[in-house]
C-alpha cells in the first residue's frame, strides 16, 4: 500500500481512493487529486498546462466567472420542479459544489470556474430534466383525467391502466401538485385511449322495425315539403276553391300521412281572403248564401 505522504515516483501508477469519486485516468484530476504520475495522467497534465499558457498569451485566459447569473439559473431550475441531486446528475457537477452556489459557506460565493458554469447553464427546466418524483402542476393532468371520464371511461378502469388503486387516483385529480411519473403517465394514457377510441370503425346497428303509420309518413321534413305546403296553402287562401271532405283528406294524405286530422281541420275551417275578402265555409257556400259552382 502506498502511502499518502510519500512524494509520488514518475511513473508511477495510483489508483483513485476517493469514497465519492471515480477519477480515470489520463485526465488532470487523476494527475491532482490522486497523484497519479501514469503516463496517460502526466500527458493530460501536461496538455492541460499548455493550453493554460497558450490562453495566457493570448489574453483569453478566463478560469473563473461571476457566480451571480449561475445562482439565479439554478434559482429556476429548482422553481420549475428540478433538484439539486438532478442537476448535479445532468451537468456531471457535483452535488456539493451545486449547494456551495447556491447557499454559500458563510457567505455568497462570488465567482465559479468558467467550465463549471458552463456545465450547469446547460441544463435547461424542460420536463425530461425534472427528476420523477419532483412536482409539477396538476391542472393538465386533472383536465386530461376529466377528458377520459367525458368520453366514457371510468375511474376505476383508468386506475387500472396506470397500475393504481381508485382511492389514489381520486386523490391525484384534487391535488394541486402531482409527480412528474403521475402526469407522465397520465399524459400517455390520454393520448393512447382517445387516439384509440378515434381510430375504431363505426357499426351500424340494425334499425328496429318501424309501425305501419310511421312507416307511411316520411322519415324526415325535408325542404322540399315546406315549400310545397307554402305553395298550397297559398293558392287556397288566394284562390278559394271549395273542397268536399274527402277530397280535403285525399290532399293531405300525400303531405303526412299520421297527420289527416290536422290537415283537414286547415283546409276546411273558415278562411279569409285578402284579395275578395270573401270567407268560405267548409260547406264551399260564402256568408252572403250565394252558392259558388264546384
Amino acid at each position: 500500500m502506498i502511502a499518502r505522504g510519500r512524494p509520488p515516483q514518475p511513473g508511477e501508477r495510483r489508483e483513485c481512493r476517493h469514497p465519492r469519486a471515480a477519477h480515470r485516468h489520463g485526465t488532470r484530476i487523476a494527475y491532482v487529486a490522486d497523484r497519479c504520475r501514469c503516463d496517460p495522467c502526466t500527458a493530460a497534465n501536461l496538455a492541460a498546462g499548455r493550453s493554460r499558457a497558450r490562453a495566457k498569451a493570448f489574453g483569453l485566459w478566463q478560469p473563473y466567472a461571476p457566480a451571480g447569473p449561475v445562482r439565479r439559473h439554478l434559482d429556476r431550475l429548482r422553481a420549475a420542479g428540478i433538484g439539486v441531486d438532478q442537476i448535479a446528475r445532468l451537468s456531471g457537477v457535483p452535488g456539493s459544489t451545486v449547494r456551495m452556489i447556491i447557499y454559500g459557506n458563510g457567505r455568497a460565493v462570488e465567482r465559479v470556474k468558467t467550465a463549471t458554469a458552463d456545465r450547469l447553464l446547460t441544463v435547461t427546466p424542460i420536463d425530461a430534466s425534472r427528476a420523477r418524483r419532483s412536482t409539477v402542476d396538476a391542472r393538465t393532468t386533472r383536465s386530461q383525467i376529466h377528458d377520459l371520464l367525458a368520453a366514457g371511461w371510468k375511474l376505476p378502469d383508468l386506475a387500472a391502466e396506470l397500475g393504481r388503486n381508485t382511492a389514489s387516483l381520486r386523490r391525484t385529480v384534487e391535488r394541486a401538485t402531482v409527480t412528474v411519473q403521475t402526469a407522465s403517465d397520465v399524459a400517455r394514457l390520454h393520448n393512447r385511449l382517445l387516439r384509440t377510441r378515434r381510430q375504431q370503425p363505426r357499426v351500424n346497428r340494425p334499425r328496429a322495425p318501424r309501425s305501419p303509420a310511421a312507416q307511411s309518413a316520411p322519415d324526415e321534413v325535408t325542404t322540399a315539403d315546406i315549400d310545397r305546403l307554402e305553395r298550397d296553402l297559398h293558392g287556397s287562401l288566394h284562390n278559394p276553391v271549395p273542397r268536399s271532405k274527402e277530397s280535403t283528406a285525399a290532399f293531405a294524405s300525400t303531405i303526412w300521412a299520421d297527420e289527416h286530422e290536422q290537415q283537414i281541420t286547415l283546409f276546411t275551417r273558415p278562411t279569409s281572403c285578402s284579395t275578395g275578402r270573401t270567407e268560405i265555409d267548409h260547406l264551399g257556400k260564402s256568408s252572403s248564401g250565394t252558392q259558388v259552382g264546384r
